[in-house]
């Protein structure tokens, strides 16, 4: 029996020897970008936990790079991605024979973390003109990789848990000494000017849309 899992920002889908893993990721800029790190798992008889299958093939992938193709062994997961557009006929990556009951976790669950990606790319355009930074040479934007992580956390919290956009906010980063990022009394440091450019209204009227449009694709 496939169960499926919250983690990471994302989703893990565990069967009984394979598990697959499905992450949003925080460089998406236009259409073609890869917008899914995906990867796969499998159950270690030696020791009994999981061990990483894909840790020496490409996991980054679009929607478009993704398949759910049936075949007489059973259902099939295929990532594969041209690693280059001058060989786009050399598409490199794995395949995986599903467990049953996995593909319809996938049918739901990849389309809804591509969604997290893309509203965490929206939430980056929004608060980056109120950081207020100089772009650095060859920078592709002034957010900080720390920032990025925490908006594809706040994604994350709205699209796929439901949250409201202050608690998504309050609840996205917890920091290593188990203080909230983000407080309404109080931001750390070092997420004091997000945390701020995540509190205007334009921004926090842009979340809440998207939690309504996640509400309504769930349905």
């Amino acid at each position: 029996m496939a169960t499926v899992h919250r983690g990471f920002d994302g989703v893990r889908i565990e069967g009984t020897q394979y598990s697959v893993w499905v992450h949003p990721l925080s460089e998406w800029r236009e259409p073609g970008d890869a917008t899914l790190s995906i990867g796969v798992d499998a159950k270690s008889p030696a020791w009994d936990d999981w061990a990483r299958l894909t840790h020496d093939v490409p996991h980054y992938f679009a929607a478009s790079d993704v398949d759910l193709a049936t075949t007489a062994a059973g259902d099939e997961l295929r990532c594969l991605r041209a690693s280059s557009a001058d060989t786009p006929a050399y598409r490199p990556g794995f395949v995986l024979t599903l467990e049953p009951g996995m593909r319809v976790f996938l049918e739901t669950e990849l389309p809804r973390v591509e969604q997290v990606t893309h509203v965490a790319a929206t939430l980056r355009a929004a608060v980056e003109p109120h950081l207020g930074r100089t772009l650095a040479q060859y920078a592709s934007t002034t957010v900080q990789p720390h920032e990025r992580s925490a908006l594809v956390a706040v994604a994350s919290r709205v699209v796929l848990l439901g949250n409201s956009p202050a608690e998504a906010i309050a609840y996205a980063v917890l920091l290593h000494d188990h203080r909230w990022a983000f407080s309404d009394a109080w931001d750390d440091p070092q997420y004091a000017e997000l945390g701020a450019a995540l509190r205007r209204p334009e921004v926090l009227a842009l979340l809440a849309e998207s939690a309504t449009a996640s509400a309504s694709h769930a349905v």
